[in-house]
């Protein structure tokens, strides 16, 4: 058996030295006024290190250093485009549910109605941030526990998947009323020009209850309006 070794050259170590305090900083500048890591800048320091330690070996240099610390860093930040957390409003309560839709089942799974999820704005600039929204109507059969879960997937302008992720609402979900669930996306100074496309799939228990996809531009200038009216033309 031929044994690999990995040789370092001692005249990179300095430079490699510089990058655990710039992950040591990315990670400190990462902490949300809630205390919980931000995705986004861990990705992006992440990222840039790790490009930056290809760049040593590649090139030895700091200037190799800071080409791989620019690409980690950008492909770092798309990690960030879905939120892990989102906001929760109960729009509706189980009285108006049953106004409108009539009385739940005392037996039976429970019922979705309504289910939307949309972009706002739809045109958005880069380096700008914008919503994204779910909401549904849920019945639930008194005493039923139920578990609600939501896919997104964010799709660019060549059909290849940015992020995906799930996210589960079941605790969330208390009763039969209206929900409402919003993610902020942000959006990278460098993202590409475009229209991109997004994909939702809700599941209540093990049912599949409704699946939607929709999109929305990205543009570097321009307000939303002109933005659109370019995109249409």
């Amino acid at each position: 058996m031929t044994a690999t070794i990995l040789a370092f050259d001692t005249r990179r170590m300095p430079v490699m030295g510089l990058l655990l305090p710039l992950l040591l900083l990315s990670l400190s500048c990462a902490s949300t006024p809630n205390r919980d890591v931000d995705s986004r800048y861990v990705g992006t320091g992440v990222g840039a290190v790790v490009g930056a330690g290809i760049g040593v070996l590649a090139g030895g240099d700091l200037k190799a250093a800071a080409a791989g610390a620019a690409i980690g860093g950008a492909v770092g930040y798309g990690v960030g485009w879905l939120a892990e957390h989102y906001e929760v409003r109960r729009v509706r309560d189980e009285a108006v549910i049953e106004e409108v839709y009539g009385a739940v089942q005392d037996e039976g799974p429970p019922e979705v109605h309504g289910y939307r999820s949309w972009v706002d704005p739809d045109a958005i600039r880069t380096g700008t941030e914008a919503g994204w929204v779910s909401t549904f109507d849920i019945q639930v059969p008194a005493g039923t526990e139920v578990t609600v879960v939501e896919e997104r997937v964010f799709i660019d302008p060549d059909g290849n998947t940015i992020s995906r992720r799930t996210y589960d609402y079941s605790r969330d979900v208390t009763g039969s009323g209206g929900y409402e669930f919003e993610l902020t996306i942000p959006i990278p100074a460098n993202a590409p020009e475009g229209r991109y496309g997004y994909e939702t799939r809700l599941m209540v228990g093990d049912t599949e209850a409704s699946r939607l996809d929709g999109s929305f531009q990205i543009a570097r200038v321009g307000t939303p309006a002109e933005m659109i009216v370019a995109q249409a033309e």
